[in-house]
């Protein structure tokens, strides 16, 4: 087996495990850790996502994500920017941004996509 992969696969699988106990300890709430957990997912399956269209196999891949990615842009730049901003802009205010529980929730969210887009990547081209 490469060593690139299980070197990749026991950072991201040891830094997943430290957001997701991370994730458990910090709450002011019980109902905050299903909430913490779930962004943990979300962004690593949006990491996900994006590692598959960066690391297309073939060229005919390549041409049909670039057909997917002109679509999703159309539809997040239109429609779900509407939808979304009233929620935007309220997670945006000084007093709702700049506390403990949100920031970390942007830092989780934000280090999973990562992670998820990493691994991906490293799969796609190493293995």
């Amino acid at each position: 087996m490469n060593i690139k992969l299980i070197m990749s696969g026991i950072v991201i699988l040891s830094v997943y495990a430290l957001i997701g106990w991370l994730s458990t300890r910090v709450k002011k709430e019980p109902s905050d850790v299903p909430i913490n957990l779930g962004l943990v997912i979300l962004g690593g399956a949006i990491g996900w996502v994006v590692g598959i269209f960066l690391t297309p196999y073939t060229a005919g891949q390549k041409a049909e994500f670039a057909e997917y990615a002109s679509v999703i842009a159309l539809f997040s730049s239109g429609y779900l920017v509407g939808k979304v901003d009233a929620a935007i802009s309220h997670m945006l205010r000084p007093e709702n941004l700049f506390t403990p529980m949100v920031g970390f929730r942007l830092i989780i969210t934000f280090s999973s996509f990562l992670l998820g887009m990493l691994v991906t990547v490293v799969i796609r081209y190493y293995a």
